[in-house]
């Protein structure tokens, strides 16, 4: 077994209505590209998703901005409940994933 830690993705929290172009695009983009993923960096993982909203910030200047945070357990990575939010939009939760025997 790895003794590095992997995470689950998963987007909750996902049925409101984006009020605009830029959080109904970002959110696709979102869930395209992170949703349902496994990923063994989580802080790089953060970045992506920090660039991302950059990115989307600056082509779509006329809308409020999004701020996505991120929210750890205890102030520490630790996995299932630490997770990335976009107020009013959705959030994207880090499950850690355990490796079982046999399984």
């Amino acid at each position: 077994m790895s003794d590095q830690k992997r995470y689950f993705l998963l987007m909750q929290d996902d049925h409101r209505t984006a009020s605009n172009r830029l959080r109904e695009d970002f959110r696709r983009e979102v869930r395209d590209k992170f949703n349902q993923t496994i990923t063994s960096d989580p802080k790089n993982t953060l970045s992506k998703l920090s660039d991302l909203e950059s990115e989307f910030n600056a082509k779509f200047p006329r809308c409020t901005a999004l701020k996505g945070e991120f929210y750890a357990y205890a102030g520490k990575f630790r996995g299932s409940n630490d997770f990335y939010s976009i107020h009013g939009l959705f959030h994207l939760t880090f499950f850690e994933v355990k490796e079982v025997a046999n399984g």
